[in-house]
């Protein structure tokens, strides 16, 4: 497991820090404080919106797509949801994340990102770690989304930098041919 900081029982937050802890640290604590909250017709509306079938997060058959899961992030990007003001505190509190196993090792020190990892597993065999954000280069931005599933937590992390370092090298200099990266 990769939490990094997490809430302290008893202790009163207000809804913007939960949003940082559930955000940058991805907390799950904090995203149980604010479903609490929530007005879930208004939370339902938002897939609606965004064009995603609302999601049974209680399913063990709950699946998103890297496609799908990417919405997100193109509206927060053309503020096509929120307002430009709020999609830029989500924004914001995505580049806050301090994942550094991902896209992070896999990008040249000092890269700009804003990003949001994931995980989960079932308590035996079976991990699933995912990556999403925007990677800041030659003055525009880029969506990446990778998602992994498999027996060994440490190679999913090597698989999302692995694939992140071969993107950002092919979007800095397009002409790199895919066997330069074999080893």
């Amino acid at each position: 497991m990769y939490n990094s900081k997490q809430i302290e029982v008893g202790k009163a937050y207000t809804v913007r820090e939960l949003l940082k802890y559930m955000i940058a640290y991805s907390d799950n604590y904090a995203t149980d404080l604010l479903h609490e909250i929530v007005d879930m017709n208004e939370y339902k509306k938002t897939y609606e919106h965004i064009g995603i079938a609302y999601p049974d997060v209680t399913s063990k058959d709950y699946f998103i797509t890297p496609k799908e899961y990417s919405s997100f992030f193109k509206v927060l990007y053309n503020s096509g949801y929120l307002s430009l003001s709020h999609s830029e505190l989500a924004v914001e509190l995505l580049s806050k994340c301090d994942f550094d196993k991902g896209f992070t090792a896999g990008f040249p020190k000092g890269t700009h990102i804003a990003h949001k990892f994931g995980e989960w597993g079932d308590g035996k065999k079976t991990h699933e770690l995912h990556e999403s954000g925007f990677i800041y280069l030659n003055g525009t931005a880029y969506l990446l989304v990778i998602m992994t599933k498999g027996n060994d937590l440490q190679k999913l992390t090597e698989v999302i930098s692995y694939l992140s370092k071969v993107v950002y090298d092919n979007v800095e200099d397009p002409n790199i041919k895919d066997s330069d990266f074999t080893s």
